[in-house]
């Protein structure tokens, strides 16, 4: 679905499906989209609708165990230790992007954040080991 709009006339965003990188064909990953524009190029988006915010905020969320967390400045972040930002981390790598736009939306917040790809590659990661990839950010999720 291209999207114009006045800072960005040839932003794009597409749904997207199951990506399969043919460096690592045992991975996948299923963003919520693909954007794309010249000013920043190809990104992914990420987005989350947390049940658990429904009545409260992100704030008072974040002080339990919950994905974003804030920092001393007062801004909320993805916590680099939660299995999320292995995901986005994960998703930019294998689709070959630049960044992800991470969303968080409840019915009473939003929190967008501009995640770019980490100073140790992915690609790295999961070429010198990928069970410690699996481990790390898929088992938690079969534990839950």
């Amino acid at each position: 679905m291209p999207v114009k709009t006045s800072r960005h006339p040839d932003f794009s965003l597409l749904v997207s499906s199951l990506v399969v990188n043919h460096a690592w064909p045992f991975l996948g990953a299923s963003p919520d989209g693909i954007i794309n524009c010249t000013c920043f190029g190809m990104g992914v988006l990420e987005i989350k609708c947390p049940f658990t915010c429904k009545d409260r905020s992100f704030l008072d969320a974040s002080k339990e165990r919950f994905f974003l967390h804030q920092q001393s400045n007062g801004i909320m972040t993805l916590d680099t230790n939660h299995t999320y930002y292995y995901q986005v981390q994960t998703q930019i790598e294998l689709c070959g992007a630049k960044y992800c736009d991470f969303v968080v939306w409840s019915e009473n917040e939003l929190h967008i954040e501009r995640i770019r790809m980490w100073d140790m590659a992915v690609s790295v990661y999961i070429t010198v080991n990928p069970a410690v990839l699996s481990h790390s950010c898929a088992f938690p999720w079969l534990r839950m």
